[in-house]
This record gives structure tokens, sequence and C-alpha cells, in this order.
């Protein structure tokens, strides 16, 4: 999984059978934009993103900077499959 991040938004990726180099292949895009179970992405700033997974959950924490942002939040998300 590759995640990237841009003000008020993450974007993951999931591409299939990635094992040792990265080769283009079939992926699967999520964008995320607004809520990421508790945390509001509006105060996001793209700058800090911090992803690991593991037995089909993805852990993703970020930080937002400046004065009346929340200082960061963290979601946790499981492959339903």
């Amino acid at each position: 999984m590759v995640g990237a991040g841009k003000s008020g938004e993450i974007t993951l990726w999931m591409i299939d059978g990635a094992n040792g180099a990265l080769q283009a292949g079939p992926s699967s895009q999520f964008d995320l934009t607004t809520l990421i179970g508790a945390g509001p992405l509006s105060g996001y700033d793209g700058k800090s993103l911090s992803m690991a997974a593991g037995r089909g959950r993805v852990l993703i924490a970020w930080a937002a900077e400046g004065t009346g942002k929340p200082p960061g939040m963290y979601a946790l998300l499981a492959n339903p499959n």
C-alpha cells in the first residue's frame, strides 16, 4: 500500500502482488477527504503522513501544522475481505 497526502486529503493505493521490486500493475485507489474514524481531514496540510500495515489492517497517522488546527489524528482501516 502506498499513501500520499495533500491539503485536506489522503490518497491510498493498494497494489496487488507487490513483493520486492515495485512494478506497474493493477491497483485500487482510495481517496479519503472527509472523516477517517473520528478525525476530520480539513486541518490536514498534506505534509506529515505515516502508514503501517499488517494482518489485514492499515494504520494511518497524520499531523497538521499551524494554530487553530487539530495537532493530528490517526485511523485504523480494516480489509473486509
